[in-house]
């Protein structure tokens, strides 16, 4: 799949990468829009739960007082002594007149409470029923309830009626003594239909409403909510309606509400057609846009592969090309910027390899010279060796033949690299001929141990050094020069020291050009040493400059790990 993804073409990736954006954001707007689809509910939800919490309160609070009715009917003594009367005295003198005196007392209570359908007050000796039934009932099996209940309310629900039972009984002494039942109706559908009336809001008034108590129907204005009294508490959804249900905690009861969800479907849906209408036309522009800038970055990036074809082919860029990206601050720009720099680089190293090949043809030719000039400068100086050996003076020979030996070992091209031993021969000849001028004024000691001979260092090192302190000293100076070469360092640093007791130069020749005016050109001599050990060795080597007090000392530092295998040849 990686692999797959590399090899496509920007086009292609970039493509790939903006549909799969617009696919996340598209998923991303479907998830959010089904988010507030379900908050939306929630809150007809919350709104519709609260309406059925009014329902609840209002049932509750005519219980209570339907309660304080029966309770108000249990403790009226003077009911309680007319209706212990009647019992006592039925159809006797004075029977009339608390009959009819007990009948308005009960019908009093009777009409406090609107929502009793019908009222009913029995007794041994009588019964007292106020309101209407549509067929006559055997009441009896209820009492049975209220007398087990000690003089409790006792509720009664059944399919599509509420009966509130109780016990009528009078303190005797210590014992109760039971004077009758109090039987009640109670009009669950009118309680329902006044508190449906009670909202001003016609929405609520045209729901469908259910109350349910363990699978008993005390109200329903439809049958079709009968197989929600299951379901647990919250809100469903089912063709265009929406469902609540909700059990009352105090009560018990499992109330269904049922709102027309029709019209707020249809608002919903068009709101979220519309939002889906705006989203695809924002990712249809997303892709329009996106594909035109891809087009724009993949011809800028054409174009620039183009140039690079051209340019390999020997096809130079135009300065009037190269100024149209200067400005360019995007990444486009910086392409083209670092490109331009890149081929100005080029050229400036193809234009320096062609110089150093023309220069390093010029050093051949230079050099195949200078093999015929040695010759004829050997040939010369043997020459005149013989002649002086002819006219038997043998210190002009000896000094020619030294002056050979010196010039052939400077001269041979072949080896730049020479142990310490061949370069101090170069030292030793050089001071036998000086010796030959300056006589016993020029004293020179080495003192170099074997190991150290063996090491490698540039041709010509050591001898300028002791031609410079030779230049300082006898030069300058009416005493005699003495030079003595040594050595010290480490086991992983040689340091082999040219000392002398002339006049010397400044330490910080090698960073001083200032200097170079009164040294007599020694300086650049000093320079070039320094430079070319750090060249064949590193940055640590080098020269190293002292001022003692009696004269100078000049240090060559170089590596201990090269020594020089006899029979090898450096080249």
């Amino acid at each position: 799949m990686r692999k797959w993804f590399i090899n496509l073409k920007l086009s292609k990736k970039f493509s790939f990468l903006i549909m799969l954006v617009v696919i996340s954001l598209f998923l991303i707007e479907m998830f959010n829009r089904q988010y507030a689809y379900n908050n939306y509910n929630q809150k007809i939800y919350m709104q519709n739960a609260r309406i059925l919490s009014f329902y609840v309160n209002y049932i509750e609070t005519v219980f209570d007082r339907i309660e304080a009715v029966t309770y108000a009917i249990a403790g009226d003594q003077n009911l309680q002594d007319e209706l212990d009367y009647i019992a006592k005295n039925y159809r006797k003198q004075g029977y009339s007149f608390n009959l009819r005196a007990a009948n308005a007392r009960i019908k009093t209570y009777f009409q406090k409470e609107p929502y009793f359908k019908y009222f009913l007050l029995k007794t041994d000796a009588y019964q007292f029923s106020y309101g209407s039934l549509f067929e006559k009932e055997d009441f009896d099996k209820y009492m049975e309830l209220a007398e087990n209940a000690g003089g409790r309310l006792v509720m009664i629900e059944e399919e599509g009626r509420l009966l509130l039972v109780r016990e009528l009984r009078k303190i005797s002494g210590s014992e109760y003594m039971h004077i009758g039942y109090i039987l009640a109706w109670v009009d669950f559908g009118e309680i329902i239909m006044d508190m449906r009336n009670a909202f001003a809001n016609n929405e609520a008034q045209d729901m469908d409403l259910a109350v349910y108590t363990d699978n008993i129907c005390l109200y329903s204005n439809t049958k079709e909510l009968e197989h929600y009294q299951d379901y647990a508490d919250g809100w469903y959804t089912e063709d265009d309606s929406f469902f609540v249900v909700f059990t009352s905690p105090g009560l018990g009861y499992t109330m269904i509400l049922r709102s027309n969800y029709a019209e707020m479907q249809s608002e919903i849906q068009k709101v979220y057609m519309v939002s889906l209408l705006c989203s695809v036309f924002a990712v249809v522009l997303a892709i329009l846009f996106s594909n035109i800038l891809v087009k724009l970055m993949i011809k800028e990036i054409g174009r620039i592969i183009c140039k690079m074809d051209d340019y390999g082919k020997g096809i130079l860029l135009t300065r009037e090309e190269e100024r149209l990206y200067l400005e360019r601050e995007d990444e486009i720009g910086q392409i083209y910027q670092h490109f331009y720099q890149m081929t100005d680089d080029y050229k400036k190293l193809t234009d320096a390899h062609y110089e150093n090949k023309m220069a390093l043809k010029e050093m051949e030719f230079s050099w195949m010279q200078k093999q015929i000039q040695p010759h004829l400068l050997y040939n010369t100086l043997s020459a005149i060796t013989w002649m002086a050996y002819a006219k038997e003076d043998e210190e002009t020979a000896h000094m020619i033949e030294t002056l050979g030996r010196m010039m052939r070992m400077i001269t041979d091209q072949r080896e730049t690299m020479i142990s310490v031993d061949q370069d101090l021969q170069i030292v030793e000849d050089y001071v036998k001929i000086q010796q030959l001028r300056y006589g016993s004024r020029l004293q020179v000691s080495i003192e170099v141990s074997e190991q150290t001979r063996k090491l490698l260092i540039p041709k010509i090192t050591i001898q300028p050094l002791v031609e410079n302190s030779v230049l300082y000293g006898l030069d300058e100076m009416i005493s005699n020069c003495m030079i003595r070469i040594f050595e010290r360092g480490d086991e992983n640093t040689a340091e082999i020291v040219v000392e002398d007791n002339g006049v010397g130069f400044d330490e910080d020749i090698l960073i001083d050009r200032s200097s170079q005016q009164g040294t007599g050109g020694s300086g650049i001599a000093l320079k070039n040493i320094h430079h070319r050990l750090q060249y064949a060795f590193s940055e640590k080597s080098g020269l190293r400059f002292t001022r003692i007090e009696n004269g100078m000392q000049v240090s060559i530092l170089i590596p201990r790990n090269k020594p020089l295998n006899r029979g090898n040849r450096i080249l």
